[in-house]
Parts: structure tokens; sequence; C-alpha cells
């Protein structure tokens, strides 16, 4: 049974993407802040034919990564077919009002700790010669259209794509491959809590099949990219 790591599988896009693998028999290691979201994840995965396995650890610590892989050691993970960094923060305060602290934090959630991760679990994937994928946002995508009260979300995805970009050349002869997908507009709550008045056409189980679709097979395709996947503006 292949084994697949996803970050915030509590609910939105990464519930519905550790769902779609447990659907096609994959093992799934998913990353929980908290226990709150465990009784709504487990009922949702009765009967499905993979196996899920839960990690408690929270992106907002400095102990994140180091929290995960004392787990991973207790759970006896030798080797990952794929990577998938979910999870994240989205912030819509003015640029001018935002305090050190909350960038700091922000960066943490959505770019230091699952670069680090990516790190810590790259010698469990290549031997695997599995893949990468980190879910960015069209809100740091390169010359995409731009909204007050993103900006620091936004630049903390563009970094976390950046990086994607550049560690495929440092992984070029190991057999990992590395993307990530910059996600537009999807039916998520965090969507709603940015765009108020905008209803999304795409659903979570949507970008889910896409997500699955991409890190099973799409990858072969791609190395070192950033793709947008977005049909509306937001």
């Amino acid at each position: 049974m292949k084994t697949v790591f996803i970050t915030g599988v509590g609910s939105g896009i990464g519930k519905a993407t550790s769902i779609k693998f447990l659907k096609e028999g994959f093992r799934v290691i998913g990353v929980l802040k908290n226990d709150s979201h465990l009784k709504s994840l487990l009922e949702s995965t009765i009967n499905l034919s993979g196996c899920l396995e839960v990690i408690y650890a929270n992106l907002e610590n400095e102990s994140f990564v180091s929290d995960v892989q004392l787990q991973i050691t207790e759970l006896n993970i030798t080797e990952l077919s794929a990577l998938i960094n979910v999870a994240g923060i989205l912030d819509t305060t003015s640029f001018p009002d935002f305090a050190l602290t909350r960038l700091e934090t922000v960066m943490r959630i959505n770019f230091s700790n699952p670069s680090m991760l990516i790190s810590r679990l790259f010698p469990l994937l290549q031997k695997g010669h599995g893949t990468i994928l980190n879910i960015t946002s069209m809100s740091g995508f390169q010359g995409s259209v731009r909204f007050p009260g993103l900006s620091i979300y936004g630049a903390s995805k563009a970094a976390l794509s950046s990086l994607s970009e550049s560690l495929a050349c440092e992984f070029e002869n190991v057999g990992v491959h590395i993307n990530a997908l910059a996600i537009g507009a999807v039916n998520t709550q965090m969507l709603r809590n940015a765009f108020p008045d905008f209803e999304a056409t795409i659903s979570v189980s949507d970008m889910a099949d896409y997500i699955f679709n991409f890190a099973t097979q799409g990858y072969k395709f791609h190395n070192g990219k950033t793709i947008s996947v977005a049909i509306t503006n937001p």
C-alpha cells in the first residue's frame, strides 16, 4: 500500500484530498493541529479502502517538524510516495496594520514549516522516488490580479512556489519531483472569508480529484513548476 503525507486534513481541500486518496486505496498520514475535526474526518472515511493514520502537529508552533518526525518514527513509516502541503492560513489584514508577530506567524505556517517538513521527509520520498506537491495560491502567482488585504498571504505563498521551483534543481538527480499548484477560487470557508460575496464554481471534491491526478500521474510531466489552477478572478 502506497503512503502519502497530507497536511491540513481537518477541513477544506486537505480533507477532500485525503478522502480521495483513501478511496483509491492509499495509506494516508494526515496532519491535524488538534482533535476538533477528528470526528468529522473519521465519519467521512468510514468504509474507504485505504488506511488513515492521524498525526497531531500545529504548523504555528516552532516544534511542528520535530513533532511530526517523532510521530512518523512511532508509525514506522519507511517511505512515502507523495508529500502534499495543503494546510495554510489566510490573513486579510491591510498591510499598514500588519504587526510583526502576525507576519511571522503567517510566514511560519505558509512557508517556513512546510519548507522544513520537506527537508525532514525528503529521505523517505527519495526511497520511494516520490513527488512533493505544494498547494499555493493565485494570490502569489506572478502576473495575477491582486486584491487588497492579501499582500502578506500572497507573499508567503509566492515564497513557497519559488522554493518549489528552486528545489527541483537540488533534487534533479534523485528521482523526486517537486511542483506547486497555485489554486484559484475553490468553494471553501477560506475563500468565503476573503470574498464573502463571491461564489466559486469549483468544489473541494473537484479540486481533490485534480490534486490526486497530478500527484499520481501529472507530476511526471512537470518538475520545478508553479502551475495556475484557476478559471475565475478571484
